[in-house]
């Protein structure tokens, strides 16, 4: 090597030592510290203080961010508005030391030595509990944190990777930000605690508790404004959270617990419910909304095939309301705003109402409606105000009540109605008041329950309303027991009355025309004036029946017992023409030539025609 090579490798060497010793006595540490303090910045970020005695120190404004005070004593030292973000107090001692408005975000603690109760802040809102310091963005991680009381703490954007909180009372505490990647929170109390922006998943929760789009959802939750719209919450637990403005379009509820929630002000349109257990806190839902049957009902809301039965939808807000496939049966409305999206089949919304099969109309107000279209099936109604523009064929409003074949009268009141004429086919009438109503002419069959009075003379026998007048056309009272019903004026056209007992009934005037009266018992009947024109009596017991000025045009006598008849039948007003049919009628008294058959000519001289 040549000379000015050493010289220059030699140099270089010198160069190094003059930059080393520099740097070694440019670091800030225990003997040095109080030079960096006393520059003009008192910058001491990073110092190495581990260890280090500053008892009674001076750092009134000191710079000490990420410096490392690990053991350090700090007793009566005055910290007073001092940096410390980031830096390292595990075991430091800071009895009696002020700390007041010192920075302490990102602080690294724990075995912190002092005296210090709890529940008064060393600055701001930082307190030492236990060793650590607790407050925002404080860097707890893996800090055994195991049964502390924490409540109401700030401890928004900490760091808690790690972090043991089992049996911790976390109630109030704010979590906003905070990294909970791996915590253990298992049997913590979280009632009303603060989160929103929470980044990783921890090692346990509570049970009924849940992370959802960083937010800690549980019962007593503290969810002002969260956004968890269109999220999965079904089944979750949100008893007693307070939720006021929170955002949930689009979320599935489904079987949630609502017990006690403030929904005040909520978004929860398009929400997906049903199920749903207990009941919002009174006046703190969504203005215009309701919990009814576990849905949650306002507007845009998916119910499709929920089931509404005898709920009471008055005066909510159905826009865009999903309710294809939905049970409205007995369902109360008026006051509807809004068009629904779908409504269930034969389903429609008329003057703020919602009317198809089993609507419960009561009360409702139905001036100037077109009914027309509707279907009116078992349909509960009364009291009903105003009269609809148009009905149905076969219905009208009388008494306040909407009737027709298949309504739903039960319980209703209508003594002294007049219902002459009308269609009561398949109608419900158990316990209903009918005391004096005018049943003249009335159609029935299939009717449904017991009646809690009836008019004097009539009675529910096989489905069908039985009096004076009634309209029994083509009814079927094959084997009904109708001794001694009044059937004066009644009409009974081609009716089934196979096998009946019609004994000692009153059919005066009847209108049995193609009857079939097959094996009917009519012992003692009053067919005065009825027409019997093309009836069938084969086999019926016609004993004592009273024919005067009936018509039997082309009826059929075949086996009847026709025993007594002579005694008080006058038939010269009879119309016993040669239709009639009764090439063999069985009756032993009036066969001539004891065949044991009746001829028409031995019948018509038996009769004294």
């Amino acid at each position: 090597m040549d000379k000015i090579t050493q010289g220059l490798v030699k140099m270089k060497k010198i160069i190094t030592l003059v930059l080393l010793s520099g740097a070694l006595y440019s670091q800030c540490n225990e003997k040095s510290w109080k030079s960096f303090y006393k520059s003009k910045t008192q910058d001491m970020s990073g110092c190495n203080l581990k260890g280090a005695d500053l008892k009674g120190a001076k750092l009134v404004n000191a710079n000490l961010t990420s410096a490392n005070l690990e053991g350090a004593n700090l007793e009566k030292a005055n910290l007073t508005s001092a940096n410390l973000e980031g830096a390292n107090l595990v075991k430091v001692n800071i009895e009696k030391a002020i700390l007041l408005d010192s920075r302490l975000k990102g602080v690294i603690s724990g075995d912190i030595k002092g005296n210090i109760d709890p529940e008064i802040p060393i600055s701001g809102k930082y307190h030492l509990i236990k060793g650590y310091i607790i407050g925002p963005g404080v860097n707890l991680e893996g800090a055994d944190l195991k049964g502390f009381s924490l409540k109401y703490k700030k401890l928004d954007n900490v760091n808690l990777k790690g972090a043991n909180l089992k049996d911790a009372d976390l109630e109030g505490v704010t979590l906003t930000g905070s990294i909970i990647i791996n915590a253990n929170l298992d049997n913590a109390n979280l009632n009303k605690v603060v989160s929103g922006n929470l980044h990783g998943n921890p090692k346990s929760l509570p049970k009924g508790w849940f992370k959802i789009n960083g937010y800690l959802v549980g019962p007593g939750a503290y969810l002002y404004r969260a956004n968890l719209k269109g999220q999965n919450l079904k089944g979750i637990n949100l008893a007693n959270a307070y939720c006021e403005g929170i955002k949930l379009e689009g979320s599935i509820l489904t079987d949630a617990n609502l017990t006690g929630t403030n929904l005040f002000g909520a978004n929860i349109e398009s929400v997906v419910s049903g199920g749903i257990q207990g009941s919002p806190k009174e006046k703190e839902m969504p203005f215009g909304w309701k919990l009814l049957k576990g849905y949650l009902i306002g507007p845009r809301v998916d119910l499709s095939n929920a089931n509404l039965q005898n709920v009471n939808l008055k005066g909510t807000n159905l826009k865009g309301v999903k309710l294809d496939g939905a049970i409205l049966d007995y369902v109360s409305s008026g006051g509807i705003k809004g068009e629904p999206e779908s409504l269930p089949k034969n389903w429609l919304k008329i003057n703020g109402y919602l009317i198809g099969p089993k609507a419960n109309l009561s009360d409702a107000n139905l001036e100037g409606a077109d009914l027309n279209e509707t279907i009116l099936d078992y349909v509960k109604s009364g009291r009903i105000k105003g009269n609809p523009r148009s009905f149905p064929e076969g219905w009208s409003k009388v008494k306040g009540y909407l009737i027709g074949p298949k309504a739903d009268l039960s319980e209703a009141n209508l003594k002294k109605a007049n219902l002459e004429g009308l269609n009561l086919k398949e109608v419900n009438l158990d316990d209903a008041d009918l005391e004096g109503a005018n049943l003249e002419g009335v159609r029935s069959g299939g009717v449904k329950g017991n009646p809690k009075s009836l008019p004097r003379e009539w009675s529910k026998i096989n489905g069908y309303l039985v009096g004076p007048g009634s309209d029994l056309s083509n009814a079927n009272l094959q084997g009904a027991n109708l001794e001694r019903a009044n059937l004066n004026q009644a009409s009974l056209f081609s009716s089934n009355l196979k096998d009946s007992n019609l004994a000692n009934a009153d059919l005066q005037g009847a209108l049995l025309v193609g009857a079939d009266l097959k094996g009917a018992d009519l012992t003692g009947a009053n067919l005065v004036g009825a027409n019997l024109e093309r009836a069938d009596l084969g086999k019926t017991n016609l004993s004592r029946t009273d024919f005067r000025g009936t018509i039997l045009t082309m009826i059929n006598l075949t086996g009847a017992n026709l025993e007594g008849l002579r005694q008080i039948n006058n038939h010269e007003n009879s119309n016993l023409d040669d239709n009639f049919n009764s090439e063999e009628i069985s009756f032993e008294d009036a066969d001539i030539d004891n065949n044991g058959l009746l001829t028409k000519e031995e019948f018509q001289k038996f009769m004294g025609n």
